[in-house]
């Protein structure tokens, strides 16, 4: 298999990593951070070192990362000065790890540009961590501005419940019952709320943990949707009806606060259990996938002599199907926003096959070569597992998987046959997000089967290998529209 990938893996996986070293690994991962500042009494005006004013307390304000982070309060500008510390999972190990992988694979001068990541990380003060959450020193309360806000407002994260339009329906129920009680209250709109709590994993499937989330995620929800509460609906069947037991907890302190519990008739039934089934399986498993991206893919075929005769290579051949046919990918990417530096996942779900392959074989028959003009189309899928490692420059993936490769044959002009063999695959992959939605991808994969795909006078395709570099867009919010019509 390496022998397969190496004229298209490394030389594109070796430019791609350039891009994390210009930055540092670090650097790629932030410079700047979210942090909550609150005060024994609101009101307060606090400003950055250099004097631009971030709001008044409590508030969420983006920083600069550094080694000290000041902070002037009030209209007299009393100073505040914060300790960042250190973070050498996110600046010095990524950084190590890629030099010594440079090293293994004898480029130097890549390696010594990983070396030198650790002092841009020190530099740009990407390499430093602040505290999530800063409550200012009491005696700066004498200089309050103004009375505290007694309003809310309030990001409702969506209820519990495997059918997303129920979800939405519970969630604007219980919304028009609380601004009926609490009229000063107001709430961030649900679809960019809905946008915001997707990318860090929060659905009508995963419900939103405030005491166990990332702290540093959670200010940037605060930070992004304006929200000072989460409304976190807790559900419970009862029968026809359900019961929400709702509570509010502050952004900024995390305080719960509990209502008072709530229910609904929404004339639920029980479903059949093939309906219950398959709305596991809709929880559980990707069936759908989550982004889509340009990918062109280049491929390498491994075909082995057949009855007495011998290969002697294999030329690939500019295709002339348009590459569009087989370059379009619909991939499921996991978003880095849910997950920690360092964290590992795992994930079952189907991929598709979809390629074309045009090829000269060379074959030896009685010390003579012939040439055979070689067409393959596969229109298939995989079903697997994948596990991902998730690292501060990016996700690295290894998937597995079973499936079947539909393969139409064509050789020297002329419709040969078809075949549909099972198929065992396994692949690598690299994810690195440039921006909330865009990213790259390359990945390597290998295909084996125990029939071949494809057979002609001479020769026979057991194995073959395809490298890809998608360029995608990270968009689920299509995914949960089609669960909605099921």
């Amino acid at each position: 298999m390496g022998r397969c990938i190496q004229p298209y893996f490394y030389k594109y996986l070796t430019l791609l990593l350039v891009l994390p070293v210009l930055m540092s690994c670090a650097s790629l991962a932030g410079r700047q951070q979210v942090i909550a500042i609150d005060s024994p009494e609101h009101g307060l005006q606090v400003r950055s070192e250099d004097g631009q004013l971030l709001g008044t307390t409590p508030l969420f304000a983006p920083v600069k990362r550094q080694r000290h982070q000041v902070l002037r309060v009030g209209t007299r500008g009393q100073n505040v000065a914060i300790l960042c510390d250190y973070r050498p999972l996110s600046s010095m190990l990524p950084n190590a790890v890629l030099a010594s992988l440079a090293t293994q694979a004898g480029l130097l001068p890549m390696a010594a540009l990983f070396a030198l990541g650790n002092g841009t990380d020190l530099l740009t003060g990407a390499a430093f961590d602040c505290p999530d959450a800063v409550v200012l020193p009491a005696e700066s309360t004498e200089i309050a501005s103004d009375t505290p806000p007694s309003c809310r407002t309030l990001l409702v994260a969506p209820p519990l419940h495997h059918d997303p339009g129920v979800s939405r329906d519970l969630a604007e129920r219980w919304w028009q019952q609380h601004h009926h009680e609490f009229r000063c209250d107001c709430r961030v709109d649900p679809d960019q709320a809905e946008a915001l709590l997707r990318r860090q994993g929060i659905s009508n499937e995963r419900g939103l943990d405030p005491p166990n989330h990332r702290r540093q995620l959670l200010n940037q929800l605060g930070w992004r949707s304006g929200a000072t509460h989460v409304a976190v609906l807790e559900t419970k069947l009862d029968g026809d009806a359900v019961l929400i037991t709702p509570a509010l907890w502050s952004l900024f302190s995390l305080q719960k606060q509990l209502d008072d519990p709530m229910a609904f008739d929404l004339q639920l039934r029980r479903q059949p259990r093939w309906r219950r089934a398959l709305a596991w399986l809709g929880r559980h498993m990707s069936v759908l996938p989550d982004s889509v991206g340009y990918a062109p893919t280049g491929k390498t075929f491994d075909f082995i002599g057949v009855d007495g005769h011998q290969v002697a290579g294999v030329t690939l051949t500019p295709s002339s199907v348009p590459a569009l046919l087989g370059n379009w990918s619909l991939l499921s990417v996991e978003h880095p926003g849910a997950f920690r530096p360092w964290d590992l996942s795992w994930d079952l779900g189907p991929r598709v096959l979809l390629g074309y392959g045009a090829v000269d074989v060379q074959v030896v028959a009685a010390k003579e070569v012939f040439r055979r003009s070689v067409r393959l189309l596969d229109l298939g899928g995989l079903y697997g597992a994948t596990g991902t490692a998730h690292t501060p420059v990016g996700a690295l993936s290894l998937f597995a998987g079973l499936g079947w490769a539909p393969t139409w044959h064509w050789a020297q002009g002329h419709y040969v046959g078809f075949a549909a063999p099972v198929v065992a695959s396994v692949s690598a992959a690299y994810t690195a997000f440039a921006t909330e939605n865009l990213f790259l991808r390359a990945e390597a994969s290998s295909f084996e089967s125990q029939s071949p795909s494809a057979r002609g006078d001479g020769y026979g395709l057991w194995r073959w290998t395809t490298v890809s570099f998608t360029l995608g867009w990270y968009a689920p919010e299509w995914r949960s529209r089609l669960r909605s019509l099921w």
